[in-house]
Protein backbone atom coordinates (compact mmCIF):
# COMPACT_ATOMS: atom_id res chain seq x y z
CA UNK A 1 0.00 0.00 0.00
CA UNK A 2 1.99 2.73 -0.58
CA UNK A 3 0.71 6.29 -2.25
CA UNK A 4 2.08 8.14 -5.02
CA UNK A 5 2.51 11.55 -5.81
CA UNK A 6 -0.48 11.51 -7.96
CA UNK A 7 -3.05 10.76 -4.61
CA UNK A 8 -4.16 7.21 -4.92
CA UNK A 9 -3.74 4.52 -2.77
CA UNK A 10 -3.64 1.03 -3.61
CA UNK A 11 -7.26 -1.07 -2.11
CA UNK A 12 -6.25 -3.24 1.17
CA UNK A 13 -7.96 -5.65 -0.35
CA UNK A 14 -5.89 -6.19 -3.60
CA UNK A 15 -2.47 -5.88 -2.03
CA UNK A 16 -3.15 -8.21 0.96
CA UNK A 17 -6.05 -10.44 -0.31
CA UNK A 18 -3.92 -13.66 -0.25
CA UNK A 19 -3.06 -12.90 3.49
CA UNK A 20 -6.42 -11.78 4.89
CA UNK A 21 -8.24 -15.29 4.48
CA UNK A 22 -4.97 -17.24 5.75
CA UNK A 23 -5.32 -19.05 10.00
CA UNK A 24 -3.79 -17.38 12.78
CA UNK A 25 -0.54 -18.87 13.00
CA UNK A 26 0.57 -20.46 16.34
CA UNK A 27 4.01 -20.87 17.42
CA UNK A 28 4.97 -24.81 18.37
CA UNK A 29 7.66 -24.25 20.54
CA UNK A 30 5.72 -21.10 22.56
CA UNK A 31 2.36 -21.26 24.17
CA UNK A 32 0.01 -18.33 23.32
CA UNK A 33 -0.15 -15.93 26.03
CA UNK A 34 -3.21 -14.68 28.00
CA UNK A 35 -4.41 -11.95 27.16
CA UNK A 36 -3.37 -10.38 31.16
CA UNK A 37 0.09 -11.50 29.93
CA UNK A 38 0.01 -9.57 26.90
CA UNK A 39 -1.10 -6.60 28.76
CA UNK A 40 1.34 -6.53 31.52
CA UNK A 41 3.28 -5.89 28.44
CA UNK A 42 2.53 -2.68 27.83
CA UNK A 43 1.68 -1.39 31.02
CA UNK A 44 3.46 1.48 32.11
CA UNK A 45 7.01 0.20 34.33
CA UNK A 46 7.14 1.96 37.71
CA UNK A 47 10.27 4.70 36.48
CA UNK A 48 9.96 6.11 39.88
CA UNK A 49 10.95 3.05 42.24
CA UNK A 50 11.90 4.24 45.70
CA UNK A 51 10.92 7.55 45.21
CA UNK A 52 7.64 7.71 47.00
CA UNK A 53 9.37 6.24 50.01
CA UNK A 54 12.17 8.96 49.58
CA UNK A 55 8.90 11.60 49.88
CA UNK A 56 7.40 9.87 53.17
CA UNK A 57 11.04 9.69 54.57
CA UNK A 58 11.52 13.50 54.07
CA UNK A 59 7.95 14.08 55.43
CA UNK A 60 8.27 11.88 58.44
CA UNK A 61 9.07 14.62 61.20
CA UNK A 62 11.58 14.33 63.84
CA UNK A 63 12.07 16.13 67.36
CA UNK A 64 14.52 18.38 68.59
CA UNK A 65 16.75 17.93 71.95
CA UNK A 66 15.43 19.83 74.27
CA UNK A 67 17.33 22.17 76.61
CA UNK A 68 17.56 21.90 80.01
CA UNK A 69 17.43 25.10 82.37
CA UNK A 70 20.36 25.60 84.97
CA UNK A 71 17.72 24.06 87.30
CA UNK A 72 16.65 21.20 85.37
CA UNK A 73 20.86 20.67 84.76
CA UNK A 74 21.40 20.85 88.84
CA UNK A 75 18.57 18.95 89.50
CA UNK A 76 19.40 15.88 86.90
CA UNK A 77 23.25 16.55 88.08
CA UNK A 78 21.89 15.42 91.97
CA UNK A 79 20.18 12.87 90.63
CA UNK A 80 22.65 10.89 89.36
CA UNK A 81 25.46 11.65 92.28
CA UNK A 82 22.62 10.08 94.23
CA UNK A 83 22.84 6.94 91.65
CA UNK A 84 26.30 6.89 92.22
CA UNK A 85 26.07 6.53 95.66
CA UNK A 86 23.64 3.74 95.58
CA UNK A 87 26.01 1.61 92.71
CA UNK A 88 28.89 2.24 94.50
CA UNK A 89 27.20 1.03 98.01
CA UNK A 90 26.50 -2.35 96.25
CA UNK A 91 23.09 -1.95 95.62
CA UNK A 92 21.78 -2.43 91.57
CA UNK A 93 18.99 0.66 91.14
CA UNK A 94 16.13 0.18 89.00
CA UNK A 95 16.15 3.87 87.10
CA UNK A 96 13.37 5.56 84.72
CA UNK A 97 15.80 7.41 82.28
CA UNK A 98 14.23 10.11 79.57
CA UNK A 99 16.94 10.66 77.14
CA UNK A 100 16.78 12.21 73.26
CA UNK A 101 17.88 9.36 70.55
CA UNK A 102 18.90 10.84 67.42
CA UNK A 103 17.33 9.73 64.48
CA UNK A 104 19.90 7.32 61.88
CA UNK A 105 18.45 9.12 58.71
CA UNK A 106 17.83 12.65 59.34
CA UNK A 107 18.50 15.54 61.90
CA UNK A 108 16.75 15.38 64.46
CA UNK A 109 15.03 12.83 66.63
CA UNK A 110 12.53 11.18 69.52
CA UNK A 111 12.57 11.28 73.29
CA UNK A 112 12.76 8.09 74.39
CA UNK A 113 12.14 6.69 78.10
CA UNK A 114 12.88 3.31 79.55
CA UNK A 115 12.63 1.67 82.97
CA UNK A 116 16.46 -0.45 83.65
CA UNK A 117 18.19 -1.98 86.51
CA UNK A 118 21.39 0.60 86.43
CA UNK A 119 24.79 -1.50 86.09
CA UNK A 120 27.44 1.12 86.50
CA UNK A 121 27.73 4.95 85.41
CA UNK A 122 30.72 5.26 83.16
CA UNK A 123 32.24 9.22 83.82
CA UNK A 124 35.45 9.50 81.30
CA UNK A 125 32.89 7.91 78.20
CA UNK A 126 29.97 9.99 80.10
CA UNK A 127 27.17 7.34 80.06
CA UNK A 128 25.33 5.11 81.79
CA UNK A 129 25.03 1.78 81.26
CA UNK A 130 21.96 -0.33 81.69
CA UNK A 131 21.38 -4.04 82.41
CA UNK A 132 19.81 -5.86 79.00
CA UNK A 133 16.37 -7.38 79.94
CA UNK A 134 14.06 -9.03 77.79
CA UNK A 135 11.26 -7.07 77.53
CA UNK A 136 13.68 -4.24 75.64
CA UNK A 137 15.69 -6.87 73.83
CA UNK A 138 19.01 -4.96 74.84
CA UNK A 139 17.70 -1.80 72.55
CA UNK A 140 19.49 0.72 75.14
CA UNK A 141 22.75 -0.78 77.20
CA UNK A 142 24.45 2.36 77.33
CA UNK A 143 23.22 6.22 77.16
CA UNK A 144 25.09 9.40 76.58
CA UNK A 145 24.87 11.57 79.64
CA UNK A 146 24.35 14.04 77.17
CA UNK A 147 21.60 13.78 75.94
CA UNK A 148 19.76 12.98 79.18
CA UNK A 149 16.57 14.83 79.98
CA UNK A 150 15.42 12.99 83.05
CA UNK A 151 15.73 10.14 85.45
CA UNK A 152 13.91 8.64 88.09
CA UNK A 153 15.78 6.82 90.86
CA UNK A 154 13.59 4.19 92.39
CA UNK A 155 14.94 1.97 95.56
Amino acid sequence: MTAGNCGREEDPKAVYGDLIDLPHWDSPVHPRMSLHERAAQFSPYAALTGFYDLVKEEARETGSMAELSEDEQEELSRKLQILAKLLDGGNQPVCTVTFFEPDPKKEGGETVTVTETVKRIDPVRRRIVLKKTADTAGTYEEINLDRMVRIDVEN
